[in-house]
Formats: structure tokens, sequence, C-alpha cells
């Protein structure tokens, strides 16, 4: 329902409020767009039809009226033979509705033409709700790393360096980590990225090697992306 209230509101179902001028201002962004360009009789019909409302005249937009008023007929205008209102105001609902969801998709205040009425209403735009998008989830499977020293005892040190690996990864928060049970059983699939990604549902790969020599070690160690296979970081470490 559009009321007219003592503070030159213009109010819609009793809860939104509008200042005259900001509905005239949208009357004029609509009017004057391209859609309404050579459609003289439909914003004559449209400003008519709008000043009524805010003059609080709402009750004299009836078909004869405006047959009269609007489309230069006779005193003796008949609407049931002349058809002229109801099909000019098909064609202006037509028109709003396009504006808006074209030239005024954004505008905030929406001027329409409810079906069977010729008085417009006045509607707030509703908020767009903004539907939030979790992060995907980032998760990583720490292969075996390969043990590149001849002596069986290192193969330990190898072993013992990726659960540790897993072990602070798995501090990290929103991140899935692959269990050292089930990453060990992907010993000798290094090679493999495509069939270890569908497998684990993993988004990166952490692989890397150890070679011992005369007291020193070398830990080399590369990050991929499992479904591209390029690298997303590499890195060797040499140490006493």
């Amino acid at each position: 329902m559009v009321k007219q209230n003592s503070r030159s509101s213009v109010l819609v179902d009793e809860e939104q409020s509008f200042a005259p001028d900001s509905i005239r201002a949208q009357l004029e962004k609509v009017v004057a767009s391209g859609l309404f360009a050579r459609s003289d009789r439909l914003i004559r019909f449209l400003r008519f039809s709008v000043e009524q409302v805010l003059a609080g005249r709402r009750d004299c937009l009836k078909e004869q009226t405006l047959g009269i008023e609007v489309f230069d007929r006779k005193q003796d205008y008949d609407p049931r033979i002349d058809p002229i209102v109801r099909v000019e105001a098909r064609r202006l609902r037509t028109k709003l509705t396009a504006y808006y969801s074209s030239n005024g998709n954004g505008d905030q205040v929406l001027i329409e033409l409810p079906k069977g009425s010729y008085v417009p209403v006045f509607r707030q735009r509703a908020a767009t709700r903004v539907q939030t998008v979790e992060p995907a989830e980032k998760s990583i499977a720490v292969l075996p790393f390969t043990n590149l020293t001849p002596e069986e005892g290192d193969d330990y040190f190898s072993d013992g360096l990726t659960e540790e690996l897993i072990h602070l990864l798995t501090r990290i928060p929103h991140f899935r980590v692959v269990a050292w049970e089930t990453s060990s059983q992907l010993r000798g699939r290094e090679q493999d990225l495509s069939g270890i990604r569908q497998q684990l549902k993993v988004g990166s790969i952490l692989r890397g090697s150890i070679r011992r020599a005369k007291g020193r070690v070398r830990v080399t160690s590369q990050l991929i992306d499992a479904e591209s296979g390029a690298y997303l970081w590499s890195e060797a470490f040499d140490r006493e």
C-alpha cells in the first residue's frame, strides 16, 4: 500500500519511506533512458501516474480518467470500447521491467506498475545477498623421501625426516595433511602425480631425496602442484 504521511514522504508497505524528490529523480532517470526514447505517450503516462500518487490523489488513477488526461480522449470516453489505457499500461510494465533489468539494474528506488492496477508503487531494491565462498581446502601429501645413500641404515633417517615434516605441517590451521601411514605406501610412486592426486584428493605433493657423503647430508625437496605437475617451490639443503 502506498500512503502519504505528514512528513511529505511516500510510504511503501508501511515500512519503507522515500522523499518525493528521490522518486522524481528516479522518474527522470527512467524516462531519460534509451528504452523510453520515442515513447512520449508512455512517458506522459508514467509522469502523470507518479505525480498523482505523490500528490495523494491515487484514487483518480482510473481507466477513464487516464484516457482523458493522458491520452486526450473526450469526456465521454468509454474504456469498454477503446482499450488504449490497458494496452499502454501493458507496454509501460514491459518497459519498466526491461529498464530495471538493464540500465537500471543498480538503481535502489524501483518504480513499478502492478498488473491489474494503474497506480505506481515505489520499492527499495532488496539488498543483494553476498554469498561467502569458503576458501578451497588446502591439502598436501608428503611422499617418503628417497634415500640415495648406499647404507641401509639411512632409510630410518629419510623416513624419520618425512614423518617430522608431516608432523610439522599438521600444525598449520585449515591444512589437510595425509597421514604417514598412507604416505608410506606410496614409496616408489614419486612420478605418478596424477594417480596420487586422484587417490588422495590432494592439491599439492612434497617429495625429495637424501644423500650423505663425507660427513655431510644433502636434502633436496620439491613442492609440486598435483593437478598441473608444475613446481611451486624447490630447494636444496646442505648440512654437516
